[in-house]
């Protein structure tokens, strides 16, 4: 029986080093490097959203967006103080606070303010004498790394995630 559980062990470990360690050093370092490289490539993230809370933001917001030209920019502010949402983003057209991100993407929105490129209306008009605001937010972040693709960088080589321009930003 204890032979039996001995060989069972040995084929165990043959297995875990044929499959786990079974890569030669230049496959991992070549794989580490296109990792890398990888994630610090930049590209394009575009996201579209509809601005809310905007008729509760009295006859200043009024004016700024009657104002308005198509396709003009706004700003966006985190907003942490904010008592309702910590992860608040407002937009700002021309210096006045029209409304805010919907809160179920603020979160996501505020953690890429760091790459945004630029964020517009796209659309804007009144329903039934309530504002309505499209804007579309782009940012220009590095592609980063799924959560399989950091572990094996971080399993293989940890001393190069100082490489990532930003370690924390992962592909959903």
């Amino acid at each position: 029986m204890t032979a039996t559980i001995i060989i069972i062990l040995l084929l165990l470990g043959l297995i875990l080093i044929l499959n786990v360690k079974g890569r030669k050093p230049e496959d991992i370092a070549t794989k580490v490097d296109s990792l890398i490289q990888k994630a610090n490539t930049l590209t394009y993230k575009t996201e579209s959203c509809r601005v809310v809370g905007i008729n509760y933001r009295g006859p200043k917001a009024n004016s700024a967006l009657r104002a308005a030209e198509d396709y003009e920019f706004v700003n966006l502010v985190a907003e942490p103080e904010n008592e309702y949402d910590s992860s608040a983003v407002k937009v700002l057209l021309d210096d006045v606070h029209i409304g805010y991100i919907p809160r179920d993407i603020s979160f996501e929105i505020a953690n890429s303010l760091k790459y945004l490129y630029y964020a517009q209306i796209t659309d804007k008009g009144k329903n039934d004498g309530e504002w309505f605001v499209m804007i579309n937010i782009v940012f220009h972040a590095p592609k980063g790394l799924t959560d399989d693709e950091f572990t094996f960088v971080s399993t293989h080589a940890p001393e190069r995630l100082k490489e990532l321009i930003d370690p924390s930003y992962c592909q959903e």
